[in-house]
C-alpha cells in the first residue's frame, strides 16, 4: 500500500509496531481500536459510495489519522536526557506532500472541476477569512516555510509568534530567529516513559555573530478537544527544559531520530560545531499553546516571557 509514503507496507510498519507479524493482525488485531468519525456528504452514507470514493476517503483521510496513532504505539524507551547536535537539513531534507480529504466540490468559469474541504488545514494563512489568523508568511523572514496548513490552534499560534518577534529581536540581538512546522518529521521521547511524540513546532534563536547562546524551543498548539489526553506531550516538553542537556560529543555517537533508527551525524558537520565556542545551547519545552482556556493561554504566556524574556 502506496499510501503515507508506503509506511503500511510490513518492512516499514513492522519497524513500528513491535512483534507485528502481518498486515492480517494490523488490520484485525490494531484497526478495531480506532475510532474513526469520516465526512464525505451529509446525505451520503458510508455504504452508498462508490469503490473509488472508500479509496479516496481511506487515503487521503483514514490512514493518515491511523498513522498518528501509530507512530505513538511504538515500544517504549527511556530516552536519553542528553540531546546532541543533528543538522536540521538532515531531518527536514525531503518535501513533504499533506493530504487532506475533499468534503465538496464547484465548477469555475471555464467548467474546470474544484475540489474543496472543510477541513481548517485545507486553508493557509494567507488571505484566511478570520482576521485573527490572517497572515502572509511567505514575506516573513522568520517563518521557515511560505504557508501554514494546520488546524485553527495552531494558526493562532503562528500569530502569537508575529506578534512577539520585535520584542525577540530586541531581547536576543544579532541571533537568527526561524519558527518551523513539523510535520511529523522530528521526534521526541518523553524522558519519562519512552512514548515517541512530534511537537508542532521548532523556534530556533542563535548568537551566529557572537555564540553566546543557541535555543531549539518545542511547542505545541493543542484544541481543548484533545487536550487532556495529550497532557502527557506537555509533561514531556516541561521535562526536556528541566532536566535535559545539550552537548556537543567529542566523537560520533548513534542519535535516536526517527522511529526506531539510529543516525550517526556526520563528523564533518560535528567537526564545524567544534570549532564554535557557544557559552549556553538549551533545548526548552513549552507548556502547550491554548486560546480557548484563558488559565492556560496565561501559563503559557507566563512561561515564555520567564524563559526567554519577552512575552
Amino acid at each position: 500500500m502506496r499510501a503515507e509514503g508506503n509506511f503500511f507496507r510490513f518492512e516499514e510498519i513492522s519497524k513500528h509496531i513491535s512483534g507485528l507479524k502481518s498486515i492480517d493482525t494490523l488490520i484485525k488485531d490494531y484497526f478495531p481500536r480506532f475510532e474513526i468519525t469520516y465526512r464525505y456528504h451529509s446525505d451520503k452514507p458510508i455504504e452508498a459510495l462508490s469503490p473509488s470514493e472508500k479509496l479516496h476517503l481511506l487515503v487521503n483521510a483514514i490512514l493518515p489519522e491511523v498513522r498518528k496513532v501509530i507512530d505513538l504505539d511504538l515500544p517504549r524507551m527511556v530516552g536519553s536526557k542528553r540531546f546532541y547536535p543533528v543538522s536540521v537539513s538532515e531531518i527536514f531534507s525531503k518535501v513533504k506532500d499533506i493530504w487532506i480529504a475533499a468534503d465538496g466540490e464547484y465548477e469555475d468559469a471555464e467548467g474546470n472541476k474544484i475540489l474543496t474541504s472543510h477541513n481548517e488545514r485545507a486553508q493557509g494563512q494567507k488571505n484566511h477569512s478570520d482576521e485573527r489568523m490572517a497572515c502572509d508568511l511567505s514575506l516573513s523572514d522568520w517563518y521557515a516555510q511560505n504557508e501554514n496548513y494546520g488546524t485553527n490552534e495552531e494558526k493562532l499560534f503562528v500569530k502569537f509568534i508575529e506578534s512577539q518577534i520585535e520584542k525577540l529581536r530586541e531581547r536576543f540581538k544579532g541571533c537568527e530567529i526561524f519558527l518551523l512546522r513539523n510535520e511529523l518529521e522530528y521526534s521526541v521521547f518523553n524522558l519519562k516513559d519512552g512514548r515517541l511524540f512530534a511537537p508542532d513546532y521548532l523556534m530556533f534563536i542563535n548568537d551566529i555573530t557572537h555564540q553566546k547562546l543557541y535555543y531549539q524551543c518545542l511547542c505545541e498548539a493543542k484544541g481543548g478537544h484533545i487536550l487532556e489526553g495529550d497532557l502527557w506531550k506537555e509533561e514531556g516538553l516541561l521535562d526536556i527544559t528541566q532536566t535535559s542537556k545539550a552537548e556537543i560529543p567529542k566523537a560520533p555517537i548513534p542519535v535516536q531520530v526517527k522511529g526506531n533508527e539510529a543516525y550517526v551525524p556526520d563528523e564533518a558537520f560535528l567537526v564545524s560545531l567544534r570549532k564554535e565556542n557557544y557559552e549556553e545551547i538549551k533545548c526548552l519545552g513549552f507548556k502547550f499553546f491554548n486560546t480557548k482556556d484563558e488559565v492556560r493561554e496565561k501559563s503559557f504566556r507566563d512561561q515564555f516571557k520567564t524563559l526567554l524574556g519577552v512575552g
